[in-house]
């Protein structure tokens, strides 16, 4: 997966803890393959900083 290839995107995501985060682009049209089954998938990038160790991270949803 090329993260290179990701387009902007005006959105704005809520998190569980209530903090709202904008995705750093998104990835369209992903092949994903459960079992016998394929899905074209969208997944969304985000920059999160980890509250643990105080780094950051990025976090995929899909």
């Amino acid at each position: 997966m090329n993260f290179d290839d990701q387009e902007p995107t005006g959105i704005t995501i809520q998190l569980a803890n209530r903090s709202i985060v904008q995705p750093l682009g998104v990835l369209e049209d992903v092949l994903v393959q459960v079992n016998k089954l394929i899905f074209l998938a969208y997944f969304y990038g985000l920059d999160i900083e980890d509250e643990t160790l105080g780094k950051g991270s990025t976090l995929i949803l899909g």
